[in-house]
């Protein structure tokens, strides 16, 4: 398990080992940059497909700079798909941070911009109880955000079960949801988890069990 870290740049060493170990720890992080760590390092070893549901793409922490160092980094791998899910049908890119206004415009061929339908957002309220946020990395990594005030979550380098569900709803979502047509001149641009309990250590934060079956958390 990894051991709680002290510091930001300790917690960002124990996401390192976790990373490069495949380690199928339990893994939080409690604010803006915490999770931006956590993100940085799901980015770095993410290798085919990168999934994210968010309330929108436009938040402080897509502007948060380690965030966006690390998925600028991700956008470079062009064998990488990654898919936007989004909460908002927000077409305006004066709210993107610059870089993924640049995206956007120059209609890069391996990322995605969706919002939710009426079906869609069904789809992912009928699992998750909870207003949340979560990405999946591959078939084996993860974030789940259960506290999107505070960016509070959980997640690992190593969960493929986990993984696996949380595809399932992200991918039916997905298929239901709406392309995003961004305000371009004269173009436009495409743009879950079984009943268990855990147990986990993190970033200092206290120690918490997540009740998985409708996502509810206790304290």
């Amino acid at each position: 398990m990894c051991n709680s870290p002290s510091t930001l740049d300790r917690y960002r060493e124990e996401l390192q080992r976790c990373a490069s170990g495949h380690l199928s720890a339990r893994i939080t992080n409690k604010n803006e940059d915490y999770a931006a760590a956590f993100y940085g390092e799901l980015f770095r070893n993410t290798e085919t497909t990168a999934k994210i549901f968010c309330e929108g793409a436009h938040s402080c922490i897509w502007r948060n700079f380690e965030f966006q160092t690390a998925f600028e980094e991700l956008l470079n791998k062009s064998r990488v798909h990654i898919w936007v899910l989004t909460e908002e049908n927000e077409r305006n890119l004066d709210r993107f941070p610059e870089y993924l206004q640049k995206v956007i415009r120059d209609k890069s061929s391996h990322i995605e911009f969706r919002h939710l339908t009426t079906k869609a957002r069904e789809i992912i309220t009928s699992r998750f109880e909870d207003d949340v946020n979560f990405a999946v990395f591959d078939n084996d990594k993860f974030r789940f955000e259960f506290d999107k005030t505070h960016y509070t979550a959980y997640g690992s380098f190593n969960d493929p079960d986990i993984v696996k569900e949380i595809n399932k709803y992200f991918d039916e979502a997905f298929e239901t949801s709406e392309v995003t047509e961004f305000n371009l001149p004269n173009s436009s641009f495409d743009v879950a988890i079984n009943s268990a309990e855990y147990r986990y250590i993190g970033d200092g934060s206290e120690s918490t069990t997540i009740t998985s079956d409708t996502t509810h958390i206790s304290r």
